[in-house]
C-alpha cells in the first residue's frame, strides 16, 4: 500500500513531475539528477529508444532507482500514438495513425490496436501512453494535429477513441486523452507559439468537448491539457494548461473528471516564451493539474522543482493542494499495479508480435482511400511513368524522428520500372518549369504531395503538370486536404501518413489489379 504520509515534501513534489532526458541509458549524471530531486516519473522519446533489449534494461534500471529514491514506482510514459507520432521502431509494431484507422470504419479495430499496443508497451516496461488524440480536426490548415485525429466528426472521433481507450486500459496501460479542451481548430502549433481560439462554450459543447465527455464516461484515467488560449472561456487570459476556470471549473467540476490531469510539455514555446516554464508549472498546479511534463532539459527540471518547493514554503500553494494530486497519483499507480512491472518485461512471444504486425499491415492496406477516379489508378510497366514525391520528413515537433527515409517516388518507380524525381517541401519555380517540360515525355505522371495545403508550391507543380499531361495520379502522402489545391486531377488517393508501412500499402494498391479500395475519408473535403 502506497502511503502519502511516508513521503517528504520533496518526494511529493517529485511525484508531480514527468521528466525527459537525453541518451539511451541511466548514466551517473541522470542517476544523481533523479536522486537529488526525487523525480517520480519518466517520459520516453525516440532519442531514448534503440531496441527491445535496451528499452527493457532502461525501464528496469529507472524503476529500480525511482523505487529506491521514493519508495514509489514510476509512471513511464510515451507518445506512442501510431502513425507519424511513433517513438518505438525497433521492439514494437508500427501501427497506422488515427485517421488511417478511422478510414477503415470499424471501431473494433481500434480496440484491438489498444490491446496489442498495451501488451507491447508493458513488455518494454512502459505503463502510461500519452494517447489517444481526442481533437476533432476541423481545420485543414492545422499544422500539428491533422491525421493524428480520427476525423472531423466529433461523434466519430469519440467512437474510435473510446474503443482504443478500452483496449489499452483493459491490458493495464493508462490512456491519456489529449489535448483538452481541443486542439483541432488551430492554425498555430503550440510547440512554437500560443494558439488562440475564440469559440463560445456552446460551440465547444457541440464539437470539441464531445470526445472528452465520452472518454470520461468510458473511464479514461488521464487527460492532457493544451497550451491554447480560449478567449471566451476564461477571464484570466491564461492558456488552458494554466487556467483554473478550464482545468478545475470545466474539466473537474462541469465534466466530472476525477482522473489525472497531465500537462503537455511545459517547455513548449506557448508556455516557455510566455509566463515561463517554472512560473507556469506553479500556475498549472494552482489551476488543477496533477502531473507536469518537463520533457527535455535538466536545468529547467531543476528550476521547476525549486519553484514548486518555494511555492509551498511561501504559501502560494498549500501542501494540502499538493497532497490532492499526490493521492490521485499514488492511487492510480496502485490500481494499475505499477510495482509489478517485472512480471511484464520481455514476456511477448515472437508469434504474438507477428500477429500484431500482420494486423497493422492489414489495417494499413485497408486504409488507402481512392477519393477520386475518372481513370484507372493502376500503374503498370506498360506505361512510361514518372513518379514525383518529396522525401518523408518530420513536419512538427510532435512528429516521430523518421528512422527510414526511403521515398514513395523511388519505391514505386522501382516497382513498375519507371523514372522518379525527388522534390523538396517547397518547389522553386525553376524546378517546376523543368519538371513540367519533363512530364511531356511520359504516358503517366504520379505525384505524391506532403501537406501541400501548407507547402502550396507542391500544389502549383501538380496544376502546372496537369496542363501539359492529363494522365495525372495525385497521392496525398499525409493530409488528405491536399486535393483542395489541385481538385481537377482525374485520380486522387490518400494514405494518411508517410511511413514505410503506408508507402508499401499504397504501392500494393496501385500495382495490384485485384485490389479493392475500402477506405473512406474521415474528413470532409
Amino acid at each position: 500500500m502506497l502511503d502519502i504520509n511516508k513521503l517528504s515534501l520533496e518526494q511529493k513534489i517529485g511525484q508531480l513531475l514527468v521528466i525527459g532526458f537525453t541518451g539511451t541509458e541511466l548514466t551517473k549524471e541522470l542517476r544523481e539528477h533523479i536522486r537529488k530531486h526525487h523525480f517520480g516519473n519518466i517520459i520516453y522519446f525516440a532519442r531514448n529508444l534503440e531496441g527491445k533489449e535496451q528499452i527493457i534494461e532502461l525501464s528496469r534500471s529507472l524503476q529500480e532507482l525511482v523505487l529506491e529514491v521514493n519508495g514509489v514506482p514510476a509512471f513511464i510514459t510515451i507518445d506512442q500514438e501510431g502513425g507519424m507520432v511513433t517513438r518505438i521502431f525497433d521492439g514494437g509494431t508500427f501501427f497506422p495513425g488515427n485517421m488511417a484507422f478511422a478510414s477503415v470504419g470499424n471501431p473494433d479495430y481500434t480496440y484491438l490496436e489498444g490491446k496489442y499496443m498495451a501488451k507491447e508497451l508493458l513488455n518494454l516496461g512502459i505503463n502510461f501512453n500519452l494517447a489517444p488524440v481526442l481533437d476533432v480536426n476541423n481545420n485543414s490548415k492545422n499544422p500539428v494535429i491533422g491525421v493524428r485525429s480520427y476525423g472531423d466528426d466529433p461523434h466519430q472521433v469519440a467512437k474510435f477513441a473510446c474503443e482504443y481507450i478500452r483496449g489499452l486500459q483493459s491490458e493495464g496501460v493508462i490512456a491519456t486523452g489529449k489535448h483538452f479542451p481541443g486542439h483541432g481548430d488551430t492554425s498555430v502549433d503550440s510547440h512554437f507559439a500560443l494558439p488562440v481560439i475564440k469559440h463560445t462554450m456552446e460551440r465547444l459543447e457541440e464539437v470539441e468537448l464531445v470526445p472528452f465527455k465520452k472518454a470520461i464516461e468510458s473511464g479514461i484515467e488521464a487527460i492532457m491539457t493544451s497550451h491554447i488560449l480560449f478567449k471566451n472561456l476564461t477571464s484570466d487570459n491564461f492558456p488552458a494548461t494554466l487556467s483554473p476556470e478550464i482545468l478545475t471549473g470545466l474539466l473537474r467540476n462541469k465534466l466530472g473528471f476525477e482522473g489525472l490531469i497531465i500537462t503537455d510539455s511545459m517547455e513548449m514555446k506557448a508556455i516557455a516564451h510566455g509566463i515561463g516554464t517554472a512560473k507556469g508549472a506553479v500556475q498549472a498546479i494552482i489551476a488543477g493539474a496533477d502531473l507536469l511534463c518537463i520533457s527535455h532539459t535538466e536545468e529547467t527540471q531543476e528550476e521547476v522543482f525549486d519553484a514548486l518547493y518555494d511555492a509551498v514554503q511561501s504559501g502560494v500553494i498549500s501542501e494540502e493542494r499538493i497532497n490532492q494530486s499526490v493521492k490521485k497519483i499514488l492511487s492510480t499507480k496502485e490500481k494499475y499495479k505499477i510495482n509489478n512491472y517485472k512480471s511484464h518485461l520481455n514476456q511477448l512471444s515472437k508469434e504474438e508480435m507477428e500477429k500484431h504486425q500482420k494486423f497493422a499491415k492489414e489495417i494499413s492496406r485497408k486504409s488507402v482511400t481512392l477519393v477520386k477516379r475518372k481513370q484507372s489508378p493502376i500503374c503498370t510497366p506498360k506505361e512510361k511513368t514518372l513518379v514525383i514525391s518529396t522525401a518523408p520528413v518530420a513536419l512538427n515537433a510532435a512528429d516521430a524522428k523518421l528512422q527510414e527515409r526511403r521515398t514513395f517516388a523511388k519505391l514505386l518507380a522501382d516497382q513498375i520500372g519507371g523514372d522518379y524525381k525527388i522534390i523538396g517541401l517547397e518547389v522553386e519555380q525553376e524546378e517546376i518549369t523543368k519538371l513540367v517540360k519533363e512530364a511531356k515525355k511520359y504516358d503517366k505522371i504520379i505525384i505524391g504531395t506532403y501537406n501541400a495545403t501548407v507547402f502550396i508550391s507542391q500544389g502549383t507543380l501538380v496544376n502546372e503538370i496537369y496542363k501539359e499531361n492529363k494522365n495525372v495520379v495525385a497521392v496525398a502522402l499525409r493530409n488528405p486536404y491536399d486535393i483542395e489545391l489541385y481538385s481537377q486531377v482525374p485520380v486522387f488517393l490518400t494514405a494518411y501518413e508517410y511511413s514505410q508501412l503506408s508507402v508499401q500499402s499504397l504501392i500494393y494498391a496501385m500495382t495490384e489489379p485485384s485490389y479493392t479500395y475500402v477506405g473512406k475519408l474521415p474528413v470532409t473535403l
